[in-house]
């Protein structure tokens, strides 16, 4: 925190930390006298006294240092701090394009998430774990025979289980009000509250809330009548039922503090992109507006930053998008509750359509539920899938257009964590995502691995191409990463492992290099090196391992443009027509250990000892098997292992 005056910077205040490129974030500057508040993402940050400045304009600005980089801004407003600003309506977070359109009027207004039919009443298919607001439209003209029902904390779809409030078409006696109508407050069905009113032709709504111990009526924020409760009632379930005239289900709103709604209208600053290209996509060429997605040949994956305790539901309108090699039929859209920001084992998984065709609930990396994907509707190029999952204390339940798909049950349930939406090997595009909680439990920074990048190499390599056009000296090498990471680098793919050199474990001399990996799942992937080589010259591959049992990769020989597999930690692959062999003795137990392979001997088994072709590189990588690639089967976010004097 910075104050400028006169064309000197003064610092206030500072804390160690940055930024992680790509991402999006909530920035806030608050100024109330002499005090100087900034936080990120709701995260107090900074905090400073100065009483330099009363008054001024506010800018954005992007500071660097070669004027290279580009920053984008959104959302951007500019307020007192005395401004009490109310919660805005829901149907106000969707562009009206969206509400008008056939194909997306069911999410972008609340007309679907009410269920049920005008003689019996409509409940809101929400969970509303705290403090319920029902917002109903009223008729410009009241008719003289109206009646209304809402019903609020209710445990069940009954107006007795929870408060009612109820407006019936009686008028007074006597009283010379003929338009007044008898209004009255229930608690379980008891009433507690009785008053006469006449209904104004200028209310545009009515509200039905609870706030702490009162429930309170409204109208155009006059409060009508109220009654406070020594025990709050903390059913979830919101619902109104009307006689003599229609609600606008369209327009009838539900709003909780214990909720988030996001259509994606404003920069997605609650939500944390672990790997894909997420950005603002058009589904579909002829429609100018567009929707929150992403693609990624491995995974597209976002968290929400915030994370969640007790039960949660989730409620989704989703799609996959035609693009890329993504396939045409609906595949692989997925949430995961409890999880820890970062892998999508340590949480509960829930697979749409996946891989194999299966429909799958997921505890960590373990199936609890599963059934063979036999929906009806296979054409992504309209459809929008509702998916809805549920955990209810130790209840897992999925829906499917409000459909029930799967159900079980956990005697030991998880209780905390983070939400995130994905897709593997392929597009998603997020149209509208609701999350109802019983309690937050804040904003979590995701770790992320800070490391002394290993990226100084060695000496014979820094040399001009034409020194290096031969590839590798035709000599043995072997790197130690005493002083340099030899010729291993990261591959070049957005997941590729990070290399970092560790003074404190090594199998000999002072320092090893730590390979980690930077995502969950993905490639894990280095160069042992990218020069190409005679195997004749340079016949065996050697070198110190210390790999947890949770790492799972193999080396990988580039021969005649293609990866050939030597088995490591991962073993072999199922089909073996490029396979070399395997390493003997592979030990995943976290200890230093030895490993070698007769390059040499491999390759003349299988391409014969005449003409013998050259090695095109060398790797190191997970195997592309989809539970490790999604980190379910290994691999996890920040997984690490340590190479040493590694020969060739």
């Amino acid at each position: 925190m910075v104050s400028a005056r006169g064309g000197k910077e003064t610092v206030l205040a500072e804390e160690v930390g940055g930024f992680e490129p790509s991402q999006w974030y909530r920035l806030r500057a608050q100024i109330e006298g002499n005090r100087l508040r900034a936080s990120i993402d709701g995260v107090p940050a900074l905090n400073a006294k100065d009483a330099g400045f009363g008054q001024g304009k506010m800018g954005l600005y992007l500071s660097t240092g070669d004027g290279a980089a580009t920053a984008q801004f959104d959302d951007v407003t500019v307020e007192s701090v005395n401004t009490i600003r109310e919660d805005r309506l829901i149907a106000e977070r969707v562009p009206g394009a969206f509400a008008v359109d056939p194909i997306m009027r069911r999410w972008a207004t609340e007309e679907d998430w009410w269920a049920g039919n005008a003689e019996k009443g409509y409940w809101h298919r929400g969970v509303f774990f705290k403090d319920p607001l029902l917002q109903l439209p009223l008729p410009p003209t009241p008719p003289s025979e109206a009646k209304l029902v809402a019903t609020i904390c209710a445990s069940d779809e009954h107006s007795g289980s929870g408060y009612a409030l109820e407006i019936n078409d009686e008028s007074p006696k006597g009283s010379g009000q003929p338009s007044a109508r008898l209004w009255r407050l229930r608690r379980l069905g008891k009433p507690v509250v009785e008053t006469w009113k006449a209904m104004s032709s200028e209310w545009k709504s009515l509200v039905f809330r609870q706030q702490g111990r009162r429930v309170i009526v409204q109208a155009e924020e006059e409060e009508l009548m109220s009654f406070s409760d020594p025990r709050p009632l903390r059913g979830d379930r919101v619902g109104f039922k009307t006689a003599g005239f229609a609600v606008d289900k369209s327009r009838a709103t539900c709003l909780s503090p214990c909720m988030e709604d996001c259509a994606f209208a404003e920069a997605p600053v609650d939500w944390w992109v672990e790997r894909g290209t997420w950005e603002s996509m058009q589904r579909w060429g002829c429609w100018g507006q567009s929707h929150f997605g992403a693609y990624d040949p491995v995974a597209a994956i976002t968290w929400t930053k915030k994370s969640y305790a007790g039960d949660i539901v989730v409620e989704c309108y989703c799609s996959n998008a035609p693009m890329g090699d993504s396939p045409t039929a609906v595949h692989d859209l997925n949430i995961s509750l409890c999880g820890d920001g970062a892998n999508l084992v340590s949480g509960y998984s829930f697979i749409f359509a996946g891989t194999g065709g299966n429909t799958q609930i997921l505890k960590r990396n373990r199936v609890v539920a599963q059934k063979p994907f036999t929906g009806a509707k296979q054409n992504i190029s309209q459809d929008w899938f509702c998916l809805r999952v549920e955990k209810r204390g130790g209840r897992l339940r999925m829906f499917v257009d409000h459909q029930p798909v799967l159900e079980c049950a956990d005697p030991e349930p998880l209780r905390v964590g983070k939400v995130a939406l994905w897709t593997a090997t392929g597009s998603i595009v997020l149209a509208r995502v609701r999350v109802w909680y019983e309690r937050g439990a804040g904003v979590e920074p995701i770790p992320k691995p800070c490391l002394q990048l290993a990226s100084r190499t060695a000496s014979w390599l820094r040399g001009s191409s034409s020194d290096r056009s031969s590839g590798l000296p035709d000599r043995a090498v072997t790197f130690d990463f005493e002083q340099d990471c030899g010729s291993l680098t990261t591959r070049d793919t957005v997941d590729a492992a990070i290399l970092s050199f560790d003074d404190k474990t090594a199998s000999k001399g002072k320092r090893s290099l730590r390979v980690t990996n930077r995502v969950c799942g993905g490639h894990f992937a280095l160069w042992v090196t990218k020069e190409p080589f005679d195997a004749k010259q340079h016949p065996v591959v050697g070198f110190d391992y210390k790999v947890p049992p949770n790492v799972h990769v193999n080396l990988y020989a580039k021969v005649k443009g293609a990866w050939h597999t030597i088995a490591f930690t991962a073993g072999e692959p199922e089909k073996k027509d490029k396979v070399l062999g395997s390493i003997k003795g592979v030990v995943g137990d976290n200890r230093w250990r030895h490993a070698e392979f007769n390059l040499l001997e491999a390759l003349q088994a299988r391409f014969g000892s005449e003409n013998l072709p050259r090695v095109e590189g060398l790797s190191i990588a997970s195997p592309n098997e989809r539970g490790l690639r999604l980190g379910f089967e290994g691999n996890p976010f920040g997984a690490s292992y340590h190479l040493d004097e590694l020969r060739l």
